[in-house]
């Protein structure tokens, strides 16, 4: 095939590719490079490489093919699930399970997972409270001539805050709270 003929178009727009774009697509997407797939077609280097930046039915049968290609192995995988979870079963019960613990610990997303800190407790708190307290038991403080917060910021009276850190200091989430001074 020449490097300028046209591909052909079946009736629902989609490109028919030549059976050497075909050969090429496969090839490229199972990791040949543009040369090799260039020899194994018998076009010019340059026409795959033409193919594959300008013609845009190419373009989509090499993501389609790779698409598949993903699909496949993902399901291949999949079918080796029950197998590694039987092996790693195997380990945990044997003399070393250590590294098998610690393989179940990151396939699950927790190796290596801190652990909530003190402040992220109190973010987490005062997120949950914020918004029931604010409505109830909040003040509006005006501006206090530059020196305070701004005009209509709402402020959490002192009683609450002080309650809310007894509250964190009896679950140990926060053991010495304190609140600001008015």
């Amino acid at each position: 095939m020449g490097r300028h003929e046209k591909t052909n178009h079946d009736t629902s727009g989609q490109s028919i590719l030549t059976p050497q774009q075909e050969t090429a697509v496969d090839l490229l997407c199972t990791g040949k490079t543009v040369t090799d797939t260039a020899k194994a077609c018998g076009v010019a280097r340059q026409t795959v490489s033409e193919w594959l930046h300008h013609h845009s039915g190419f373009q989509d049968a090499c993501i389609r093919r790779r698409r598949e290609l993903w699909e496949e192995l993902t399901d291949r995988l999949r079918s080796l699930l029950p197998k590694a979870i039987d092996v790693v079963e195997q380990e945990l019960t044997g003399e070393s399970p250590l590294p098998a613990a610690v393989h179940v610990l990151k396939a699950c997303g927790l190796y290596g997972v801190p652990a909530p800190t003190v402040k992220d407790r109190w973010e987490e708190f005062l997120d949950a409270w914020g918004t029931a307290g604010k409505a109830s038991s909040a003040r509006h403080r005006p501006n206090s001539g530059g020196r305070g917060p701004l005009s209509g910021e709402i402020v959490a009276s002192r009683a609450n805050c002080v309650r809310v850190s007894v509250m964190l200091a009896r679950s140990q989430a926060l053991p010495s709270a304190r609140c600001p001074r008015r």
